[in-house]
């Protein structure tokens, strides 16, 4: 009984709290999902951070080359907004030790942000395999806007292998971001 209520309390989300909502799929290799993240110092009061999992391994053509992400992020412009200089690399274009770089930018039209995350590693060096176990590809603060439902979907999620060709083996999946009402004592922009 003990045990059931503190795993409860450990689970369940704080009253008032952001959740995420994660579509009905097979989870496995090769899937990437969003997660809420801790906030860094840097985050502006009321923002919620998101880290993007890859579940490791990848199998298939160029799974063992990962070089470079490319990706789009698409949400409803009205809810949420991208807090400038935010995204933070992971850990998965550095697993040996060589550098990367990471970028955002976004561009809202009709009711809908597309934010594209790019993250490459830097010179000639070849591309690095997925661990067989989990691996953040980026995090990044998202400023809630509004209260309420918000869908995150992907449009062009791809890596990219050493010889600068798609490796089509991973499978970004969206969620729905439920953000509460900030509290009295946040401010919003």
């Amino acid at each position: 009984m003990i045990l059931e209520l503190l795993a409860t309390l450990l689970v369940a989300p704080a009253a008032g709290a952001a959740t995420l909502t994660l579509p009905d799929a097979p989870a496995g290799p090769g899937m990437v999902r969003l997660e809420l993240a801790d906030p860094e110092a840097g985050d502006p009061p009321g923002a919620l951070r998101l880290r993007a999992v890859l579940a490791g391994p990848l199998e298939g053509e160029g799974a063992a080359d990962l070089f470079a992400l490319n990706a789009v992020l698409v949400y409803p412009s009205d809810r949420l907004a991208y807090v400038p200089g935010s995204v933070r690399k992971g850990d998965l274009l550095e697993r040996d030790g060589k550098s990367s770089l990471i970028t955002a930018g976004g561009k809202s039209s009709a009711g809908s942000t597309r934010l594209t995350i790019g993250a490459s590693r830097l010179g000639a060096v070849p591309g690095v395999s997925a661990p067989s176990g989990p691996s953040v590809l980026f995090t990044l603060a998202l400023q809630v806007l509004k209260p309420g439902d918000a869908v995150l979907s992907w449009e062009e999620a791809t890596f990219i292998n050493s010889q600068v060709r798609p490796v089509a083996a991973a499978r970004f999946l969206g969620a729905t971001l439920h953000a509460p009402a900030p509290s009295a004592h946040e401010e919003t922009p």
